[in-house]
């Protein structure tokens, strides 16, 4: 299910080191299921600075060659989650604790659960980089979930992306 609660309270940080600008909208209807987040353009490049959008931690942690490929998860301040799919990589600390897994079991898909003393994030830090793992072509995969893992809609949260196309009902 996907939520639209207005949380005008909730300002984050716009999560890339470029001007707001989508490919993809929240909950657009995609084979069979509700997009979860926002498709943010990178224009073609790869290796766009990532940012935690609010202070937090890094919960979980996942590479894989299909679906978010590299994805971040950070746990907010406010207990929703952020998070960043389709990354080329992360910031050092992170990347450190996924090659060391990867390492031990002898595979690159791994499914991590950080301690939230483990990896601490601020608010505009970089987190890690656009890329597009498990999807293809470049951009970033962004979403806000709940306390319960229920995605949110991220443009409720403060950001101002210019949107010049008018919806078109389709029945």
């Amino acid at each position: 299910c996907l939520s639209s609660p207005v949380r005008g309270e909730d300002r984050y940080a716009w999560p890339l080191q470029f001007a707001p600008a989508l490919t993809s909208t929240f909950a657009e209807y995609r084979s069979g299921r509700f997009h979860a987040g926002l498709d943010i353009k990178t224009w073609g490049k790869v290796g766009v600075p990532c940012v935690a959008v609010d202070d937090g931690y890094v919960w979980r942690v996942r590479t894989s060659p299909w679906g978010y490929g590299k994805a971040l998860y950070l746990k907010l301040k406010d207990g929703s989650t952020a998070v960043y799919a389709h990354l080329t990589s992360f910031c050092p600390a992170v990347e450190e604790v996924v090659a060391s897994e990867q390492d031990r079991r002898g595979a690159y898909s791994v499914d991590l659960f950080l301690r939230p003393d483990q990896i601490a994030v601020s608010r505009g830090e970089v987190v890690a980089h656009s890329g597009s793992t498990g999807s293809g072509f470049p951009h970033l995969h962004f979403e806000i979930r709940d306390e319960n893992q229920k995605p949110l809609n991220p443009l409720l949260n403060g950001f101002a992306v210019a949107d010049s196309i008018a919806p078109t009902p389709v029945t």
